[in-house]
């Protein structure tokens, strides 16, 4: 086995143990909600000078979320919704490379 196969694998593992239920609907009017495993990754970046001295700061809200490419191949306007009641858009889908994952920005509805 080589580096490559175990990178992928423990991609794989990564995904199968931090994965959240969700729906995935295509964009498009009358698409069909998918059931999908996905990865939600949220943060705030923050940006700027030193704080304490009165500097500008910059407060970025971040959203990923991380389909198996085996379950869907997301789309730019595709929603993802979980079952805890958030709901995203997906706004840029990342350049596949092959990879077991397919990693998307989306923005909050």
């Amino acid at each position: 086995m080589g580096w490559s196969d175990i990178k992928r694998q423990a991609r794989i593992d990564i995904h199968a143990n931090f994965t959240w239920p969700a729906t995935y609907t295509p964009p498009g009017v009358g698409a069909t909600p998918l059931s999908v495993s996905v990865r939600r990754h949220t943060k705030i970046l923050t940006e700027g000078d030193i704080q304490s001295l009165g500097y500008a700061q910059v407060v970025e809200d971040v959203n990923r979320v991380v389909f198996l490419a085996s379950e869907v191949t997301p789309e730019i306007g595709g929603v993802v919704t979980f079952e805890d009641g958030f709901s995203y858009t997906v706004s840029v889908v990342h350049p596949y490379d092959g990879e077991p994952v397919i990693r998307c920005d989306v923005m909050q509805n």
